[in-house]
This record gives C-alpha cells, structure tokens and sequence, in this order.
C-alpha cells in the first residue's frame, strides 16, 4: 500500500485560516468590548485595565492592515487583468 501523499500547500494555507477569521472580524470592535476606558484610573489588581489595552491596540493594527490588504489586492487584480492572458 503506498504511503499517503502528504497535504498540499494550498491546504495547509486554508487549515490555518478559520483561527484568524474570527480575530480578524472582532478586532476592530475590540475599544468598544473593553470592560474600562483606557482614560479612567485603574484598579488594583490591573487585570480589567490590561485587558481593556489589549482589546483597544489591536484594533487600528488589524483594521490598518485590512485596509492595505484590500488595497493591494484591487491593485493586483487591475494589474493582472490589464496586462492580459
């Protein structure tokens, strides 16, 4: 029996984007899941306030980041469709 033939790497791209997927479509709603704003003081322990950071940084990076993409991407597709087959 031979052995199987091991995945392609088209596959193995795909396998990794359901995780991201949801990462990405939350992120940009990240400042308004923070349970405190970044501007009021913080409590004791600090828990709530780093979680409030961490929800409202990352929503520029990956909103900026989408934006680029699909920038580059609308290029690259007029790109390809004017120079032809």
């Amino acid at each position: 029996m031979p052995a199987p033939r091991p995945p392609s790497r088209s596959a193995r791209v795909l396998a990794r984007a359901p995780p991201a997927l949801p990462l990405l479509l939350l992120a940009p709603f990240g400042p308004l899941l923070a349970p405190r704003p970044l501007t009021g003081p913080s409590p004791p322990p600090y828990g709530r306030a780093v979680v409030s950071r961490l929800l409202s940084g990352g929503a520029g990076l990956t909103t900026t980041a989408q934006a680029i993409a699909l920038v580059v991407t609308g290029a690259a597709t007029a790109l390809g469709v004017s120079a032809g087959p």
